[in-house]
């Protein structure tokens, strides 16, 4: 129950942190250092390469409600000149 509820506070800091800083390369860093290496790794012994997916999942995640994300959804289509 601990390590479901450790999970759950990577992914949402992940989320909200990327949402707040505009991009999930500079949130991942810190936010792993901070508590997934601490907290998941080291404590609870978990995965390092399953809590670093995770973690990049939920910060490509909050990357999506940033407007950062119009680059990825306008740009190419007005580029391509696509309908909507």
């Amino acid at each position: 129950m601990r390590v479901l509820i450790g999970v759950f506070l990577v992914s949402a800091g992940m989320f909200l942190f990327t949402a707040l800083m505009g991009n999930a390369f500079a949130a991942f860093p810190i936010m792993t250092a901070a508590i997934g290496s601490l907290v998941l790794v080291q404590i609870f012994a978990g995965n390092p390469a399953a809590v670093c997916a995770i973690g990049m999942l939920s910060g490509f995640c909050g990357t999506q409600v940033t407007p950062l994300a119009a680059n990825f959804n306008l740009v190419p289509s007005a580029l391509l000149e696509m309908k909507d």
